[in-house]
């Protein structure tokens, strides 16, 4: 089990060629996530090589060389990913991410994107949501992975800044038409949403966007509990 008071230890000192570095993230997608989005980090943690060279790449990237948002925004949703993924098979796997595991997971542990030392929570908070910001921009958390059971499930596709609103569009599609995130409850007129949808006005509407029987626009919008169980593929 995870400990709030790790000491992370550092990548290995891999240095991939560029065409690895391609293939790497790629690999692990197609090898380890399942049609459902969930991960066999047991198989990862067997087979370590792509994933290794996934989290190297992201330390020896350049984001100068990345002038465009798209570009900037999907190499970092992809970092944020593998990192997760990456963080779970170098803690152990455990079975839930308990309070201390987040901490140690999220705020503690840190790690190099693009040569500049980050958390977990510090890159998407710092470096993501701030590209976010903008019309659509709201999808773009529904595209950050994390491995519990209420979290949004890992696309086996890599994000591109190519088609990147499309990508995104379905990560959003993903999540809010998964009959676990958004419960309807009739009688009571109350329709319980996963808690990383903020109840802002217009959240409805948005949900109706992806559903083919719509939330009439009078419910009562509750959030779920979160459920940190740790989604691994069977």
């Amino acid at each position: 089990m995870l400990g709030a008071c790790t000491t992370w230890r550092p990548v290995p000192p891999v240095v991939p060629l560029p065409s690895d570095s391609a293939f790497a993230w790629p690999s692990v997608l197609d090898q380890a996530v399942d049609a459902g989005g969930r991960v066999d980090f047991q198989r990862l943690a067997a087979t370590r090589g792509a994933l290794d060279i996934a989290v190297a790449a992201i330390a020896q990237a350049d984001l100068a060389s990345m002038p465009g948002r798209a570009e900037r925004l999907a190499f970092l949703v992809n970092a944020s990913n593998t990192l997760w993924v990456y963080a779970v098979v170098r803690g152990g796997i455990p079975d839930r991410l308990g309070p201390l595991d987040r901490a140690d997971l999220l705020r503690l542990s840190r790690f190099d994107v693009a040569g500049q030392e980050r958390t977990l929570d510090s890159l998407q908070r710092d470096a993501i949501l701030p590209l976010a910001d903008g019309p659509g921009g709201w999808r773009v958390p529904l595209a950050l992975y994390c491995p519990a059971v209420s979290c949004p499930r890992l696309a086996r596709t890599p994000y591109a800044a190519a088609g990147l609103d499309a990508a995104l569009e379905a990560a959003a599609r993903r999540f809010l038409s998964d009959p676990a995130n958004v419960i309807l409850d009739p009688a009571a007129r109350i329709v319980r949403v996963s808690a990383l949808m903020a109840p802002a006005p217009g959240l409805l509407a948005t949900l109706n966007r992806y559903r083919t029987i719509p939330v009439p626009l009078d419910y009562r919008v509750e959030p779920l509990p979160f459920d940190w169980t740790l989604a691994q593929a069977p």
